[in-house]
């Protein structure tokens, strides 16, 4: 089975990073042609450099992506089990097409990490 996940080496925030994010495997080519109507002739990677550029211009919100995006079929579900100490502090969900939030996380050896 192939994984279909973003991983993110490092790119610069902003339209670097979103280019990167839309070309991933985590959008399929379906739902960028939805994002940019017309342009269905169009491969993948200059689909997600246009909607990048456009993105960055303004032209569409990130909203109208990330819609797009959540209605994707999916093979994969994330979910985590127990209850929730407290709440997080919430990002736009804007910065997700901009930007990769590292988190911290603790090992159950009571080491950090980052993801």
């Amino acid at each position: 089975m192939d994984i279909h996940a973003f991983i993110d080496k490092g790119y610069a925030q902003g339209k670097e990073f979103s280019e990167k994010f839309l070309s991933s495997k985590e959008f399929i080519l379906p739902t960028l042609q939805l994002i940019a109507s017309g342009t269905s002739h169009l491969k993948k990677q200059i689909l997600a450099e246009y909607i990048a550029d456009v993105l960055d211009k303004n032209r569409i919100t990130p909203e109208q992506v990330l819609l797009e995006y959540v209605k994707q079929p999916r093979m994969w579900l994330s979910l985590k089990l127990g209850l929730c100490a407290n709440l997080p502090v919430l990002n736009p969900s804007a910065s997700l097409l901009t930007v990769w939030y590292r988190r911290l996380v603790w090992t159950y050896s009571g080491t950090k990490s980052t993801q």
